[in-house]
């Protein structure tokens, strides 16, 4: 058999090359066009690398650059989206644009469009799981053979006395961070040499204040000034910047723990309204304040432990649904631990344990 990357990637193993159980080839029963709208806020004709395996790379870059992750999908249980399930996002893919939230399901159906279209490239989707819960993609040309995880948090080891980083590629794409979701099989030494040509370029698309404000964040060594750490300023910083969703979410998660030592404890809740839309939410709390960021609207307000309380036991906020019983216990217990009038009764706590 020819040694071509063609023999090194096989839709039926895992990330590390191996055969597995739960991970299968899909393909979709019907076609379907990618949005028009999209095709433009792509603009994939700005590729500095012509070659299949340069126009490849630079449709998962912009990819994860433009299109918005849907944090909805957390709290599936309580919500009707066809974003939740591979079948029905079959039906929404033709309308999603960069303002349109995805899951692992469009933005694989949709990456692997597009490098379909593109002469000597070859993709697929990866349905991962018994119900094939998770999507991802590869593709493989002549030269190299990729395995492709845009939704999925890429961990870096700590680095500089600071605890590792935890980013999926479509958050990093859009901080100004590398991504690291790329799995390649083949090729290595042309992937990194297209990297280094068509990366830069994308990254400084990113306004040059975020990466000051991360290198500040670096330097905090003192007490005082991690006291000096503000949320509300730094949550609006990155709404200038057009920073919301899944990536505010992942930015605020790894400041706490990665550069000012935990200083708040952390909670995501989902923000039910009257006509039972959930909106994604993240909580700070440091001694009795409680700030909660809505992640849509990348807004901050203050919450009272009186008002968190009522909320809770109202659903008005309601946590995840894609952890245990026994996780959502711990963590709930863990952000509430130490506020004023707590106690350990059923009525501090969310229905599950009533």
């Amino acid at each position: 058999m020819e040694d071509t990357p063609s023999r090194f990637f096989n839709p039926v193993c895992n990330r590390s090359g191996k055969t597995s159980p739960y991970h299968h080839l899909y393909i979709d029963e019907k076609e379907f066009q990618v949005n028009p709208k999209l095709l433009k806020q792509l603009n994939l004709a700005a590729c500095p690398d012509r070659t299949p395996e340069g126009r490849a790379l630079y449709v998962y870059l912009r990819l994860c650059q433009v299109l918005q992750y849907d944090e909805g999908i957390f709290y599936r249980e309580h919500r009707k989206n066809p974003n939740d399930n591979y079948q029905d996002s079959f039906q929404v893919v033709e309308q999603v644009t960069a303002e349109t939230p995805v899951t692992c399901f469009n933005f694989s159906r949709i990456a692997v469009n597009l490098l379909n279209q593109i002469d000597g490239v070859r993709a697929m989707i990866i349905a991962v799981g018994k119900n094939r819960g998770h999507f991802r993609f590869g593709y493989y040309t002549d030269k190299v053979a990729v395995d492709a995880e845009p939704t999925m948090t890429q961990r870096v080891e700590p680095v500089s006395g600071h605890s590792g980083e935890n980013f999926n590629d479509m958050a990093r794409m859009k901080l100004g961070i590398k991504p690291r979701g790329l799995n390649v099989f083949q090729g290595k030494d042309l992937m990194s040499e297209l990297m280094v040509k068509i990366l830069p370029d994308l990254l400084m698309a990113n306004h040059t204040s975020l990466r000051d404000y991360q290198h500040w964040l670096r330097q905090v060594h003192t007490q005082d000034q991690i006291n000096c750490f503000d949320i509300k300023t730094m949550v609006a910083n990155l709404k200038q910047q057009g920073i919301g969703g899944a990536a505010l979410l992942q930015f605020l998660v790894n400041v706490n723990y990665t550069f000012v030592g935990a200083n708040y404890r952390i909670m995501r809740v989902g923000k039910v309204s009257a006509d039972g839309e959930v909106s994604p939410q993240l909580l700070m709390r440091r001694n009795q304040q409680i700030y909660q960021i809505d992640l849509t609207q990348i807004t901050v307000d203050d919450l009272s432990v009186a008002e968190f309380f009522t909320l809770m036991r109202q659903k008005s906020l309601i946590l995840v649904d894609v952890d245990t019983v026994e996780k959502r216990d711990d963590n709930y217990h863990i952000f509430v631990d130490g506020l004023l009038n707590t106690e350990r009764t059923t009525a501090s706590l969310p229905d599950w344990e009533v």
